[in-house]
């Protein structure tokens, strides 16, 4: 892979058992810029989104796939707004 940089990446669990997740920032790090959350939950889910926001990608236990959405009701559930 070319041009691939991640500006300190970091694992933060919640708690031993607990959530965990992988922030990435933007140059400056994650506390002078926007950043986005790789996590899975304690309850199965799992997203990609904006700042632990609802602008992201959500895949919730039953499969359902949300995008912008973090409580997908449907197997596809897409809020564009």
């Amino acid at each position: 892979m070319r041009n691939l940089m991640f500006q300190a990446p970091h694992v933060v669990p919640d708690s031993v058992g607990g959530n965990a997740s992988i922030r990435l920032g933007r140059a400056g790090g994650v506390q002078s810029g926007t950043w986005w959350e790789v996590a899975t939950r304690t309850d199965g889910r799992f997203h990609i989104a904006q700042e632990a926001g609802s602008i992201g990608i959500f895949i919730n236990t039953n499969g359902g796939l949300g995008i912008n959405n973090s409580s997908p009701s449907w197997n596809l559930d897409v809020n564009d707004g």
